[in-house]
């Protein structure tokens, strides 16, 4: 096997060492000739198996590489989707963090926990009454006016979303991008917001 499963003069020590094999089929026995001839074979295969156990070795690692990518990846796309439906998505008091359901048609809202007044065109912090910003706040669709519908407020949300959202995916690479849309899709369509 060290000699490459030639045939070699052991007194020799240049590049023609080895024996050709017809004269070492002349040499010996048949039956001699034919288990060298089973030993290469059977070198042959242990070189192929230990090359194939390596590749596969090889590529092992590189898939256990691609799994921790993937599932680095697979976290920073979670990470990103809970901020968004956290801080983004969900209706909160600017101040204590505290989620609010209701909208009875004014836009100066108070905050049940911690008091603070808030706009509920914009969610801006007003300290303890919000009717002033409200009247000249720039999200408003309806300027001078403390009260609004609905359908204005959950405009005024969509908009506020989307453009929250947008701002905080722009630094994010197309394929993290790409991946935290598909991974928020249905709270996007739950709440009608048109993220691309």
């Amino acid at each position: 096997e060290q000699n490459g499963c030639e045939v070699v003069c052991q007194f020799c020590t240049d590049a023609a060492r080895s024996f050709p094999d017809a004269v070492v089929a002349q040499r010996v026995p048949d039956e001699v000739f034919a288990l060298l001839m089973q030993a290469r074979v059977q070198v042959s295969e242990r070189k192929i198996c230990t090359e194939q156990e390596r590749l596969f070795r090889e590529r092992l690692a590189e898939m256990r590489e691609e799994l921790k990518k993937a599932a680095a990846v697979d976290q920073e796309v979670q990470k990103h989707r809970l901020h968004i439906a956290e801080e983004l998505l969900t209706l909160k008091c600017p101040r204590c963090k505290l989620a609010f359901y209701d909208f009875d048609g004014c836009f100066a809202l108070k905050c049940r926990s911690c008091a603070c007044g808030f706009c509920a065109w914009c969610l801006c912090d007003c300290g303890d009454d919000a009717h002033a910003h409200v009247l000249r706040c720039p999200s408003s669709s309806h300027q001078r006016q403390y009260h609004g519908t609905w359908e204005q407020f959950i405009a005024a949300q969509r908009q506020r979303r989307e453009t929250a959202v947008k701002e905080y995916m722009s630094p994010l690479s197309a394929s993290v991008r790409s991946a935290v849309i598909g991974a928020c899709r249905r709270d996007f369509d739950d709440l009608g917001l048109r993220i691309a």
